[in-house]
């Protein structure tokens, strides 16, 4: 998955969306922003590397929508 983010944003997109609180993906989301391109990241908060959070243009938290508070 990621040579495929890599190689489409050379070419064929200005937006990447990924899913995903893994570290892991910390290199390819700065190599997107490096390529001039937008990187939108949704999470939830268990699990979620912090420095993916602080190295995106838009980050949303999935907990809400998919757990509901129980106040």
């Amino acid at each position: 998955m990621s040579v495929d983010i890599l190689q489409h944003s050379y070419n064929n997109l200005d937006t990447v969306f990924l899913i995903t609180g893994d570290g892991d993906f910390l290199p390819v989301i700065k190599e997107v922003i490096r390529a001039g391109k937008q990187i939108y990241l949704a999470a939830f908060s268990s699990g979620l590397n912090l420095e993916l959070k602080k190295n995106v243009d838009l980050y949303k938290e999935l907990d809400d929508i998919y757990f509901k508070s129980k106040t």
